[in-house]
């Protein structure tokens, strides 16, 4: 037995399509995960609750120290209902954590307390945070500076930073 990947389902495989080939084709801006499921969302071509969750990821990458947040990372596939909907998510790592040539770097540098929600990231800037908070306290880093990061309460939602 062998697990589902992306692609997989109990009675086979069925087709991806990257963020970078569907923004290429539809979009024609490549700028940020969460911009991008703006427009796709505003566009009707992806349902609300799929653009929150990339979104969601957008954000949570953001607080965690995820680098590599790349097109190349997100992948759609269409629902039974036949609308674009996005594959699991992979690669959400806290890259900003891993050994360099097998050295540990430090990073002290990285302070997620610094980090603000943008406007496309406001509404799920808080349930990121405590993704974030939650996996960076796993690597060692992080939980206290986490603590700094705006909330999306009435502060955060008055001095949103533009995408």
């Amino acid at each position: 037995m062998r697990a589902l990947g992306a692609g997989d389902t109990s009675r086979g495989r069925i087709g991806t399509v990257s963020l970078l080939a569907f923004d290429s084709e539809y979009i024609g801006h490549i700028d940020n995960w969460a911009a991008t499921a703006e427009r796709m969302s505003t566009r009707g071509l992806m349902r609300s609750s799929g653009a929150d969750w990339l979104r969601l990821l957008e954000a949570y990458g953001q607080l965690n120290g995820n680098i590599d947040r790349h097109y190349g990372n997100i992948f759609l596939v269409i629902d039974p209902s036949g609308n674009w909907a996005l594959a699991p998510a992979y690669d959400t790592l806290p890259m900003i954590c891993a050994p360099v040539a097998g050295e540990l770097v430090s990073r002290e540098d990285f302070d997620p307390g610094k980090l603000a929600p943008t406007a496309d990231t406001l509404r799920v800037w808080d349930e990121a945070r405590k993704l974030a908070t939650r996996v960076l306290a796993q690597c060692g880093r992080g939980e206290a500076a986490l603590q700094r990061v705006p909330s999306d309460g009435p502060a955060a939602r008055a001095q949103p930073r533009s995408a």
